[in-house]
């Protein structure tokens, strides 16, 4: 009887949230405005010899505010040599009402397999 109650509260959170669990990170689309408003973000704070290349991936996490975790491929422009590609990941904490944002995180590297963050 215990279990059902679990079950029957825990269905009801589901179908209250729509389906996704409350602080779960979500999927986001890569063409999501906010999500590539976050990268930009992060690359700018990596260095103003970086551009964003494209957002491969991401999610947002509902905390106080929101966490978003993205993968990205960025470039780093050298005057006088070849650009460089980098596979980063990276953390951006943003509090909307606050108007607070702050890359938390980032981890860049040159090979094709993802960076672990």
């Amino acid at each position: 009887m215990k279990h059902f109650a679990i079950l029957v509260i825990f269905a009801a959170v589901t179908m209250v949230t729509g389906g996704v669990l409350v602080g779960a990170p979500e999927k986001q689309s890569t063409s999501d405005r906010p999500l590539r408003r976050m990268a930009e973000f992060a690359v700018g704070e990596l260095g103003s010899e970086y551009e964003l290349v494209r957002v491969v991936s991401g999610t947002k996490q509902v905390v106080n505010g929101f966490m978003y975790n993205i993968e990205l491929i960025v470039k780093k422009v050298i005057p006088g040599r070849k650009n460089q590609r980098r596979r980063c990941k990276v953390l951006v904490y943003e509090i909307r009402h606050q108007r607070y944002l702050e890359l938390e995180e980032f981890h860049c590297h040159f090979s094709k397999k993802a960076p672990r963050l």
